[in-house]
């Protein structure tokens, strides 16, 4: 079972709840055209009170599937611009959905493929309001104008697509308790209940809330972290596929994520071995292997940034237990940072300490298989266990 080709926000997470990992290839689908981002509809960026940017990240239980819980991802650059990622715990970068919006535009690339799929009509207004609802609460009461609809009850407009509603009312009368967004038509679609509120480092940001669709319940959603401090590039919001002008550059700063377990065999470089040179090593030393391997090379890192080791990295690692001699890393709280290319600058691992706590149980560099144009790489920050987790 696959999502369909045009799914909305929430469609594409109940779709991928349901599929578990992929099965199989979807029925084959036209490749996108490049798409330019001086031709789209975006605005101009401009900032939301004092913030440029935020994001959140949210652990999330479907009513149907209790025991696979999933993680959610939410970027917004206002105002504008969104995108989403979905994958269950533990789960390899695959298995993930992602929704992209830029502007007028709007894309979804399903679990287990790499091109995406745009949203056109009712599906591209039910995203934008799926979007919008959820940035009106992140940002409450910022965003919107929000005007009286009756005895506790705020409505916004969300010209072209519908408008919103918000109740107030519990403990805090000023911050909304449930929070709907509805089309055109005045047909609610998407609806957030039963909110419960708390006070962050920065302002009040909901801690936990329901989600319904059409009335009915889909999943509880549980708030873990909200990120108001990252930089999102333009190309952030737009699927790889799609850029033609970002020349690959890096699409933020610093990106945390849970790496899943991985099973490897590691191979100790020689002093003074340069990046190039490891790199080379583990593609060789990947020839030779009989076993199944991740197809990109690992090269792990001292914490000033020199290539340490190699690793061969077992594909599908949480599936199966490893052959003995295999290496395990347990996974956890993880930082990622995008690279152009497969070299390392010292900002690249300033701002990555600088985003981290303490000393790493494993930094690494992985780089997208030889072939791959233009070749980029991710820099992977392993946090330590915190006690309660030793």
């Amino acid at each position: 079972m696959h999502p369909p080709r045009f799914a909305t926000f929430t469609a594409m997470l109940l779709a991928l709840a349901a599929c578990g990992p992929p099965q199989g290839d979807p029925e084959p689908q036209s490749v996108p055209q490049p798409f330019s981002n001086s031709e789209a509809g975006a605005k101009e960026r401009k900032k939301i009170g004092n913030l440029q940017g935020l994001g959140h990240r949210s652990r999330v239980t479907f009513v149907s599937y209790p025991d696979r819980p999933h993680q959610l991802e939410l970027s917004f650059a206002f105002p504008d611009r969104a995108r989403s990622q979905l994958r269950p715990d533990g789960a390899r970068s695959a298995q993930r959905a992602l929704n992209y919006r830029f502007g007028d535009q709007l894309w979804s690339i399903q679990p287990g493929k790499k091109e995406s799929s745009e949203l056109t009509g009712v599906h591209a207004a039910e995203a934008v309001l799926e979007f919008e609802l959820r940035r009106a609460l992140f940002l409450w009461p910022l965003g919107f104008e929000w005007t009286s609809a009756g005895e506790n009850r705020l409505r916004a407009e969300v010209v072209d697509f519908g408008h919103l509603e918000a109740v107030l009312g519990g403990d805090t009368p000023n911050l909304p308790i449930q929070m709907e967004a509805f089309d055109t038509e005045d047909q609610e679609r998407e609806s957030f209940r039963n909110v419960i509120w708390i006070e962050g480092a920065e302002r009040t940001q909901p801690a936990s809330f329901d989600v319904y669709l059409r009335g009915g319940l889909v999943w509880e959603e549980e708030v873990l972290e909200v990120d108001v401090q990252s930089r999102f590039l333009d190309a952030w919001f737009i699927p790889a596929d799609q850029r033609e002008i970002t020349r690959g550059q890096a699409v933020k700063s610093c990106v945390p994520f849970e790496l899943g377990h991985l099973d490897f065999q590691r191979q100790t470089l020689p002093p003074n071995t340069t990046l190039t040179e490891a790199i080379t090593e583990a593609e060789r030393q990947m020839a030779l292997s009989d076993e199944i391997l991740s197809p990109s090379p690992h090269v792990e890192l001292t914490t000033a940034g020199t290539p340490k080791a190699i690793w061969l990295v077992r594909a599908n690692s949480s599936e199966s237990p490893a052959p003995p001699g295999w290496i395990g890393l347990e996974g956890g709280p993880a930082l990622s940072r995008f690279l152009p290319a497969p070299t390392l600058s010292p900002t690249d691992l300033v701002e990555l300490r600088a985003a981290s706590r303490g000393t790493p149980r494993a930094l690494f560099l992985r780089i997208q298989p030889n072939g791959s144009i233009p070749r980029r790489a991710e820099l992977v920050w392993v946090s330590a266990f915190s006690i309660r987790e030793h």
